[in-house]
């Protein structure tokens, strides 16, 4: 399995803004970590979706799509765990 290339979502660059520093610097280290697996420990796949998927940091919740075929992970949305899942 090849290296992913990870985009963003518009939703998920606004909301990563708002992220205080001390978690941004572990969202960023997990997503980071996606590029080579898209399926780490603590992922789970979101059900009634065909390719999506959430991990948890913290309070946080990483929202994601992941393309095999075309070896994407698109970020959807990176919020707290009250508020991803309200949208």
């Amino acid at each position: 399995m090849g290296k992913y290339k990870i985009d963003y979502s518009r939703i998920a660059k606004k909301n990563i803004a708002k992220i205080p520093t001390n978690y941004l610097k572990k969202i960023i280290q997990h997503i980071d970590e996606l590029e080579n697996n898209p399926y780490p420990n603590g992922s789970k796949k979101l059900v009634g979706f065909e390719n999506v998927y959430r991990l948890r940091v913290g309070t946080y919740r990483i929202v994601y799509e992941v393309h095999n075929k075309e070896l994407v992970i698109i970020i959807i949305d990176i919020d707290v765990r009250g508020n991803i899942y309200n949208k």
